[in-house]
């Protein structure tokens, strides 16, 4: 029994028998943590909003990454439960509650659902749509006129697209390289990732969004975020999984006036 804190587009795919699937990743909480769940095939296509409370009955119970997920199947009941009918927190208070607020000369590897504020010091945009495989979602590569998936061993004639965004984020006390992915990468750039494609499509440049992501320079934002540890350039990164707030600079949102 939980709250819903984060809400996923469901994501079509197509299973080894060639069958079409369904599935949405949400994130439930209560006042003692947080949980990913993954609704599958008709539970994905369930109405419900970001601080809905619901009961997810008989869950597959996994472990991936250290963590533990939860799977809503056939045999899963999801519902929605009344106010009334819980003793829950208000979303508001459980966020206060799940989600601490870190400077980010305190942040550490592993630390998840930190809550970071900043500012937007850098933004890297000349290429923010990346190719994927419908099937297993992993990265396509091009090869002799066509897309193939290294994992699936086939050629992949219409990818999936995902929206990438890296920025150099600060506050008074340092600096931290900040990923967004997916739903948090649009909610950043205020489009979808429908939206980048027909801009790429019209412009034939993979460059062409880059002017507005350089416009995400100089904003306040609050973030969601994990951090991890990356091997490659031994420092500790964020992996944003939510946009709180996004505000512009004071000059962007408030008109000056002539004085001549």
């Amino acid at each position: 029994l939980g709250r819903i804190l984060s809400l996923y587009e469901p994501r079509e795919f197509t299973r080894e028998d060639g069958s079409r699937g369904m599935v949405r990743s949400v994130e439930i909480a209560d006042d003692t943590g947080v949980i990913r769940a993954s609704l599958w095939d008709d539970q994905a296509n369930q109405q419900f909003s970001e601080g809905d409370a619901v009961r997810i009955a008989n869950p597959r119970v996994t472990l991936r990454n250290d963590v533990v997920e939860i799977s809503a199947g056939r045999t899963t009941q999801v519902t929605r439960v009344k106010d009334e009918e819980s003793d829950l927190p208000a979303l508001k208070d459980i966020q206060e509650k799940i989600y601490p607020s870190k400077k980010i000369d305190e942040i550490e590897e592993d630390l998840r659902n930190i809550r970071v504020s900043g500012e937007i010091m850098e933004a890297f945009g000349n290429k923010i749509l990346f190719e994927m495989c419908p099937s297993c979602n992993k990265r396509v590569i091009w090869e002799e006129d066509t897309y193939v998936c290294e994992v699936c061993g086939e050629e992949v004639e219409n990818p999936e697209y995902l929206m990438i965004i890296s920025i150099l984020l600060e506050d008074d006390t340092g600096t931290i390289r900040t990923t967004f992915f997916r739903q948090a990468a649009e909610d950043l750039l205020g489009i979808s990732t429908k939206e980048a494609e027909e801009i790429i499509d019209k412009t034939g440049d993979e460059g062409s969004l880059e002017e507005k992501v350089v416009e995400l320079v100089g904003r306040q934002i609050k973030i969601i975020a994990d951090a991890g540890f990356d091997e490659y350039n031994e420092e500790v990164r964020l992996n944003a999984k939510k946009v709180l707030e996004k505000m512009k600079t004071y000059l962007q949102s408030h008109s000056i006036p002539n004085l001549t």
